[in-house]
């Protein structure tokens, strides 16, 4: 198979910039209720943020993508660019009735 974008000819320009933002908090309330009875609440929460973009802080990484076969390849790089935010919530409650005698 042969190579198309060979790696020794890229330019520094060609590389590409990512970024991630990563944030989760967590809380957790228990609470007894009587002498025989416990609540136990947790709730989570968590975010992802990823970008991925060309460089912009390099010179010529936001110019147009050049490509010429078996030479050269500079501009920025020539994939998708990608920004998405992932996020999750949870929720968890356990109730605990102890029922008869205690030794």
């Amino acid at each position: 198979m042969a190579r198309t974008n060979p790696p020794d000819r890229n330019a520094y320009s060609r590389t590409s910039q990512q970024t991630y933002r990563d944030v989760t908090g967590a809380l957790q309330d228990t609470w007894t209720i009587g002498s025989n009875k416990v609540n136990e609440f947790r709730f989570q929460y968590a975010r992802r943020g990823l970008s991925y973009f060309y460089n912009t802080k390099i010179p010529g990484g936001a110019d147009p993508a050049v490509n010429i076969p078996g030479f050269a390849y500079f501009g920025r790089e020539p994939y998708s660019y990608i920004q998405r935010v992932e996020q999750r919530y949870q929720f968890t409650d356990n109730f605990t009735w102890t029922v008869g005698r205690t030794i």
